[in-house]
């Protein structure tokens, strides 16, 4: 809560007066959550051994998300020259609004959303630019089963992981997937990527959030949506 309040109101604050409960709390969650833009954002680190930790940290995703934002680029080309319409979602969708300073808000993966009618010709083009599911028992298919609203991750050489959605809600949640036609319809161009639009990002981003993963993925949505 004291970093979610503090970055908002863009307040700088001494780690050394966290309990050390809440100090170890934010150390592990700074990287299973990805909160270490934040983090570094918020508090004046004193400890010289912690400040190198996290520094590190910070350095290497920032190095990871550099080699995704390639990978993501040569994949937007060529949906494109195959004339799909797609979307970029979550993460990789908000650095491109410049919403934050470079170096604050990472990823994982990439989200990308396209038409139903072309998730097979989407899937062929991720094949030919060296992609293949993560998991090694998954049929090379782009046939959707049961209840989900992505491929399975598909990985290249360089482990930028993608999941190919065909919706952006979970049918157990939705049967009619309330999202997805808007922001394909409303999707703005940002330099080589099409994004979503503010509103639909918002809306995106509440649903992760709260429906989704019911409020279990830390606080991000919600430096998220401040930003937007």
């Amino acid at each position: 809560l004291e970093l979610i309040i503090n970055f908002i109101i863009q307040k700088k604050i001494d780690f050394s007066t966290l309990l050390p409960k809440e100090r170890n709390s934010l150390l592990k969650n700074s990287n299973d959550y990805l909160l270490i833009g934040y983090v570094m954002e918020v508090f004046n680190f004193n400890d010289q051994k912690v400040f190198n930790d996290m520094r590190n940290l910070k350095k290497n995703f920032l190095l990871k998300n550099m080699l995704m934002h390639s990978d993501l680029d040569k994949v937007s080309k060529s949906l494109r020259e195959a004339n799909i319409d797609f979307c970029i979602l979550k993460g990789a969708a908000i650095n491109k609004t410049k919403a934050y300073k470079r170096g604050i808000r990472f990823y994982r993966d990439i989200d990308i959303l396209v038409a139903p009618k072309d998730l097979e010709k989407s899937f062929i083009v991720l094949q030919e630019l060296g992609y293949q599911y993560l998991n090694k028992l998954c049929k090379n298919s782009c046939r959707v089963l049961g209840n989900m609203h992505h491929l399975p991750v598909m990985s290249n050489q360089n482990k930028t992981f993608i999941e190919l959605h065909h919706r952006v809600t979970m049918q157990k949640f939705y049967n009619e997937c309330p999202l997805s036609n808007d922001i394909l319809d409303t999707k703005i161009e940002s330099e080589n990527f099409f994004i979503p639009s503010p509103e639909a990002m918002v809306a995106h981003s509440l649903y992760h959030g709260l429906i989704h993963h019911n409020k279990t993925i830390g606080p991000t949505f919600l430096f998220d949506i401040h930003q937007i």
